[in-house]
């Protein structure tokens, strides 16, 4: 059983949570993600935030099936009502304005409505006359679709003029938006493809286009390390297909699509590309973290959903997860001596039916790689040994996993574990020292740590960084 050898929360109090990545619709944190108490059929109970919070006061009040709804003041006279499951995850949230004066609660000001897995499918967001302004739904293409109104009169669509309509992929990423003038004629369309953006003008008649602009490619440098030469290794995500890339010595020499990993090695004194790479799929494939083994081979971690993403006969997970439309972590290795295809060393998967997604990556001396991030599925592989086997709720949870890509296929998890409580919470950053201990940080909003521990004895707040060291 992997014993916490130290856990230490620091106390920091956090604004608007953006879960990294925007996986999946997330569930609605544009003020606070519920203070968690302790779970129990105790009376209501009532939490005082810190002064620098924006919170005032939160009510929770228990049932005896485990649900629970919390009644949240604002600093600022607003408020805000949180309903949760009996497996305590976000169901739905009623937000209102400033109450006026002699009254408990003001004008209804939005809704959101969240699945059994606390992502959104459902919004309304009203003006102070209670006028629609916005509203969104999850579709059955996966997408998400959101419109916006000009001014009116009416609490439902009918009889409003739509002003913008825009939808994003399960990334959040957008796809298309059309934007309308008051007389419903079409004025501007942007589409989002693969590796370039679209916008087209309209004249007053809505069908006659007056321009269009194409931007194409888009790059993102997610991790960078360096060697005792001084060599520098950048990883990340890009969506452009005319990267500068190192053939024939690229493992990966073409884009495959949906947006690729990217590896790149710079020799800084000359300056020059040594070494550059695509690593992905045929779909969305995002290269978060980099780092260099003492061999000189390069390890790269991040998360994929394509289920063509090249993996090795040695991986330890070698198909992605099985739910639809998965979103899995992944783990490679390569051998930049190498060119081509055998620069390949290891590659593999890592993940369950919903998403994990590496957020960061530690090595040590033996060929052991730890991976830290956040998972959504309630499937995560996980090792006899784990901590927490399973996660304490539906919703977003921290992992760790450690893969030795020196063992034999099927047999390289040396250990895996939800970091998991109440609330939510995400592992950022990983690092392991010489004798084993791995560390861990990054996020939590409500109490993460086993019993016994040591651990902060002060409430936690709406998100708080947190240390936690493991000896697996």
């Amino acid at each position: 059983m992997s014993k916490p050898l130290v856990m230490l929360s620091a106390l920091v109090a956090a604004g608007a949570l953006a879960i990294a990545g925007g996986l999946y619709f997330g569930p609605d944190y544009s003020s606070i993600d519920s203070v968690r108490f302790n779970q129990g059929k105790s009376p209501t109970q009532l939490f005082m935030p810190p002064s620098s919070d924006k919170e005032s006061t939160i009510e929770r009040h228990p049932n005896a099936d485990g649900s629970a709804v919390d009644n949240v003041v604002m600093r600022d006279g607003t408020s805000k009502r949180i309903v949760y499951d009996t497996n305590m995850v976000l169901r739905q949230v009623f937000a209102y304005y400033k109450a006026p004066k002699g009254m408990e609660q003001g004008a209804l000001k939005y809704t959101k409505e969240h699945n059994a897995d606390g992502h959104l499918i459902a919004e309304r967001h009203l003006r102070i006359d209670g006028s629609l302004e916005m509203d969104g739904q999850f579709l059955s293409d996966t997408s998400y679709e959101r419109h916006v109104y000009f001014p009116g009169k009416s609490a439902t669509p009918d009889g409003l003029v739509v002003s913008s309509t825009r939808t994003f992929d399960k990334l959040w990423k957008p796809i298309t938006q059309i934007d309308y003038r008051p007389d419903s004629t079409r004025e501007m369309f942007q589409l989002w493809t693969k590796d370039t953006q679209y916008w087209t003008s309209y004249a007053e008649d809505g069908m006659t286009a007056l321009w269009t602009e194409k931007v194409k490619g888009t790059d993102y440098g997610r991790s960078i390390a360096v060697d005792a030469a001084g060599t520098v290794y950048v990883a990340g995500f890009t969506y452009s297909a005319d990267l500068p890339i190192t053939t024939p010595v690229a493992y990966q020499p073409t884009y495959a699509g949906g947006g690729d990993g990217f590896l790149l090695q710079l020799n800084t004194s000359l300056p020059l590309i040594v070494y550059s790479t695509y690593l992905g799929g045929t779909k969305t494939d995002d290269a978060r973290s980099v780092v260099l083994d003492p061999s000189g081979k390069v390890a790269i971690a991040g998360y994929t959903l394509s289920p063509n993403f090249p993996v090795t006969q040695n991986a330890e997970q070698p198909l992605i997860g099985a739910g639809l439309s998965p979103t899995n972590s992944f783990l490679t290795l390569l051998d930049l001596t190498k060119p081509g295809a055998p620069g390949l060393v290891y590659s593999t998967y890592f993940g369950g039916t919903l998403a994990e997604v590496a957020q960061d990556l530690a090595t040590d001396s033996k060929g052991k790689y730890i991976l830290g991030g956040y998972s959504y599925s309630r499937d995560m592989p996980v090792s006899q040994n784990a901590l927490n086997a399973t996660p304490a709720q539906g919703g977003l949870n921290g992992f760790v996993a450690v893969i030795d890509t020196t063992a034999l296929p099927l047999n390289s998890l040396v250990y895996a574990s939800y970091i998991t409580g109440p609330g939510s919470q995400t592992v950022n950053g990983v690092d392991i020292d010489a004798s084993g201990a791995i560390y861990l940080t990054g996020y939590a909003t409500s109490d993460i740590f086993p019993a016994g521990g040591q651990t902060h004895i002060s409430a936690p707040g709406n998100a708080d960084a947190y240390i936690f060291i493991l000896t697996p």
